[in-house]
């Protein structure tokens, strides 16, 4: 008897937890996923009619951000009754990203949800006053996935919030577009939220971010924007991105053109790709305060085209060739390192690791005072080029 009123007890109190489960459980319905959240600056005197005074009381307007999150919504006012995806913006002022979620949530039909959050858009404006006051809660959000890109927007981060909403039936799809780009066109480096506070929080190398471009309904993301700790100081092309990927060892590939060292009308396009890591040395002069960097860079390059009347099977055609394309990378590397170095005093490649390398206390590593010496750097960059024998054009 006894036992069967144990069982009867274990049984009711698993129908009960199973039930309270199902209770508490939440569906796809009673939630509003955000896929990018924009932050921007705001001016002293704009008041959003939808922020509640007593939630932010004592506190300064002028440290107020503009927060905007990007939600996905359907719509099914489409012929035949079938739904899409759209998406819809929500923005409020704020005196930091944590009470902005919570009051967004009274302004959505559902919970917010930011696991699917695959972009975090910070204007340009508010990227040069510094964003370590909010990006600690960005980053210590558990729902926000550490894979989301980081993007610095010329403009402010809601319009090209609304830019991505023009441009894309889902916008989520431009976002997976954008992370995706990095792989195939070298042209913007990947840059996630893991990664970037990583930076942020070590003295090893300055972070960076996607930059992005709008101008009313177009979106354009070409190269790197950099940073000097927690401030926006500048961007860097395209172009020197396919460097810094070399550099960081995140070159997949990538296409230049160089005028062609047979004929100088002509222009000669190259796919390189690293075929190992770049080496790099670093030491460091304490009598004229100059760091020396050693770089050196093994492409493998195929040839994508070439003008007629030229043998480039031809050992002396091949070895000209090869000096030619090693010259002009060599160009590009030298342009994007001075401008890391002498406009921007900003580490983001990591050189500083490889010096401490060559040292056995931390005192020492002290005593150079890197952040300020990086601007005087010396490199001497050599460039291996190894040419693919299936992609050489033969004589026409």
């Amino acid at each position: 008897m006894i036992k069967r009123k144990i069982l009867f007890a274990l049984i009711l109190i698993f129908f009960i937890i199973t039930f309270m489960e199902a209770y508490d459980a939440r569906s796809v319905e009673d939630l509003s996923y955000v896929i990018a959240i924009g932050i921007d600056t705001v001016k002293i005197d704009e008041k959003d009619k939808n922020i509640d005074e007593n939630k932010v009381a004592n506190i300064d307007k002028e440290d107020n951000i503009l927060l905007t999150i990007q939600v996905a919504t359907t719509d099914s006012s489409e012929s035949g009754g079938t739904s899409s995806l759209k998406t819809t913006l929500y923005s409020i002022e704020t005196p930091s990203i944590g009470i902005g979620f919570s009051i967004l949530n009274t302004l959505t039909a559902n919970e917010l949800n930011l696991s699917h959050c695959s972009a975090i858009v910070i204007s340009e404006e508010l990227a040069s006053k510094g964003i370590n006051p909010y990006f600690d809660n960005l980053a210590n959000n558990i729902e926000i996935r550490p894979t989301a890109s980081i993007i610095i927007s010329n403009n402010t981060a809601t319009a090209f919030l609304e830019a991505t909403s023009n441009s894309e039936e889902i916008s989520a799809q431009y976002y997976t577009s954008l992370i995706g780009s990095s792989e195939t066109t070298a042209y913007i480096g990947e840059c996630q939220l893991s990664d970037f506070y990583a930076s942020l929080h070590d003295n090893t190398k300055e972070p960076t971010a996607i930059y992005g471009f709008t101008d009313g309904k177009n979106i354009e993301d070409l190269g790197l924007a950099v940073f000097f700790e927690d401030k926006y100081v500048g961007r860097i092309s395209g172009l020197d991105t396919i460097c810094h990927n070399i550099f960081t060892n995140n070159l997949d590939s990538a296409t230049i053109s160089l005028t062609s060292p047979f004929d100088k009308n002509n222009v000669l396009d190259a796919k390189i790709s690293q075929n190992k890591n770049t080496h790099i040395s670093v030491s460091y002069d304490n009598n004229s305060k100059t760091p020396y960097i050693d770089c050196e860079v093994y492409l493998d390059v195929k040839v994508l085209s070439a003008a007629k009347h030229y043998n480039f099977t031809n050992k002396e055609d091949l070895s000209m060739l090869e000096t030619s394309i090693s010259e002009k990378v060599k160009e590009y590397c030298y342009g994007y390192l001075n401008k890391i170095s002498k406009d921007y005093n900003s580490d983001i490649v990591g050189f500083y690791g490889y010096l401490k390398r060559n040292y056995l206390t931390e005192k020492d590593l002290n005593d150079i005072n890197w952040l300020d010496v990086f601007k005087n750097s010396n490199f001497n960059v050599k460039v291996y080029v190894d040419i693919s024998s299936n992609y050489l054009f033969p004589r026409m």
